[in-house]
């Protein structure tokens, strides 16, 4: 369900405190007036840091023909590189607001915020906190050094060799190939999310990507690629594939 940003307890002062300095801006008729709008991304970062991180990042929206300006703390305000990108993914033919900002952790996660502005008022297209956790799948390794990545009704199930990997696994398995005890990887949250035309039409779905682990954070197995198109009222998942890293 879509979810007006004023039902939340974001504190819209914020935006005023701190010099902040421009990060990106794009134009794009975001209210449907058919008036191109200035939207922007603003952000507090420290002198002399070249490390693109950001603190206090504000979305602000100049109305192009009133030039009203909102001002929307978004509620992932520290990060690192955000991006913007202005096109009509709910198919009202008004271009909607996509965010990506990275969060700087090892795991290389980006929280992604997509909003609609339409008639000046602006409303999250997705559950950030759920839709960013991405989809749940289980990795599981078994004897012979086989990894198992599968969804929890088994519609897909995908089955890596890693036997490769002998030298790095011998915690985990015994010379005959056998498993010590179980174990399990895990598929990470997203990372960025890209807008797609697949029909050319000029209505955008979101192709996201989650990276999927084995034994510890630098041991990466593959991805997992999911592409979500607008239905009525709320993303559905189109389709979602595993691509498997090259041992």
């Amino acid at each position: 369900m879509n979810k007006d940003i004023h039902s939340n307890p974001y504190d819209h002062s914020a935006a005023s405190k701190g010099p902040q300095a421009m990060i990106v801006k794009k134009w794009a008729d975001v209210n449907g007036d058919h008036i191109a709008d200035l939207v922007s991304l603003l952000g507090t970062s420290a002198t002399g840091d070249t490390s693109g991180a950001f603190s206090k990042i504000t979305l602000v929206i100049e109305d192009g023909l009133t030039k009203a300006t909102y001002k929307y703390p978004l509620p992932f305000k520290n990060g690192y590189t955000p991006m913007l990108f202005l096109g009509d993914f709910n198919k009202d033919l008004i271009s909607d607001i996509l965010v990506n900002i990275s969060t700087g952790g090892s795991g290389g996660l980006i929280w992604n915020a997509l909003y609609s502005f339409r008639y000046n008022q602006l409303t999250s297209l997705f559950d950030m906190e759920k839709f960013n956790q991405g989809l749940q799948l289980q990795v599981n390794y078994r004897d012979d050094y086989r990894v198992v990545v599968a969804s929890s009704d088994r519609t897909l199930t995908v089955t890596l060799d890693v036997s490769n990997r002998k030298e790095y696994y011998t915690d985990i398995y015994s010379p005959n190939g056998k498993l010590r005890k179980p174990v399990n990887g895990q598929v990470l949250p997203l990372e960025i999310v890209h807008p797609i035309d697949l029909n050319r039409d000029g209505t955008f779905s979101l192709l996201a990507n989650q990276r999927i682990i084995g034994i510890a954070n630098a041991d990466t197995l593959g991805y997992v690629q999911s592409t979500w198109d607008w239905y009525g009222t709320s993303f559905r998942l189109r389709n979602y594939s595993v691509v498997l890293y090259p041992f």
